[in-house]
């Protein structure tokens, strides 16, 4: 998403305050999830070729997201959270 690679039309997210694309890592503007919405979230559509996501990078200013977890759709509908050994995997940002 840093370079560009992914369209900010191909971006979505559950804020109404703050628009999508501005998550892009080093971007000149800030994404926030907006208040105390527990269940924000970011959306990225990848295209229907499947995808190798090898790396997920976090930044933050000052809405700080303590933890998160990765979910994948094919057809944005049904979605799948990320496992490991059978559990959902979360993630703790330090």
């Amino acid at each position: 998403m840093e370079r560009f690679h992914i369209n900010d039309n191909e971006i979505q997210a559950s804020s109404r305050n703050s628009q999508a694309h501005y998550a892009r890592l080093m971007y000149t503007q800030t994404w926030y999830k907006g208040g105390e919405e527990r269940e924000s979230f970011l959306e990225i559509h990848m295209g229907l070729i499947p995808s190798l996501v090898s790396a997920i990078a976090t930044q933050s200013y000052d809405d700080i997201v303590e933890k998160y977890k990765l979910a994948f759709s094919r057809h944005r509908i049904d979605w799948f959270d990320y496992r490991e050994g059978g559990e959902t995997k979360v993630s703790v940002v330090i």
